[in-house]
């Protein structure tokens, strides 16, 4: 009985592997893209290209150039950068394409300046301190 059960077994992960190959047959294509600046044309390396929904990630190479790998289909992907807006762009896969993306302008909400009294000694703070008079912060 037990070498008909190992036989029996054998066969059937055979049966699967040979299912699986032949279900994967289906080739990956490759997509290709550039990421650069819209304003200059300065390249971004190191931007984000997000497959969506899957969530499947790829990183720009210092030269703003990636690189996809998946199933021949139309995506949706977006790409991020640091100091840029995002981009949402619809690809089909083999393909290539230049994206440009513009420039996110940021401002801040809120500076806080927290002051002491002169009479604190300055050897014994654990952070630097710099003095500013009231005419140094007049001129700009």
């Amino acid at each position: 009985m037990g070498k008909q059960w190992i036989f029996l077994c054998f066969s059937l992960s055979m049966f699967h592997h040979a299912q699986c190959q032949e279900n994967s047959g289906t080739k990956e294509a490759i997509y290709t893209g550039l990421v650069s600046a819209k304003s200059n044309n300065s390249i971004l390396g190191g931007s984000v290209i997000m497959v969506l929904p899957k969530g499947k990630t790829y990183l720009c190479d210092s030269t703003g150039k990636f690189i996809m790998q998946l199933l021949p289909a139309r995506y949706l992907i977006r790409i991020s950068h640091a100091g840029y807006k995002d981009l949402t762009k619809e690809v089909t896969l083999p393909g290539s394409n230049s994206f440009f993306l513009d420039y996110a302008e940021t401002e801040l909400e809120q500076v806080v300046v927290t002051a002491v009294a002169g009479a604190t000694k300055i050897k014994r703070t654990p952070v630097s301190i710099a003095i500013v008079s009231q005419k140094e912060m007049n001129r700009n």
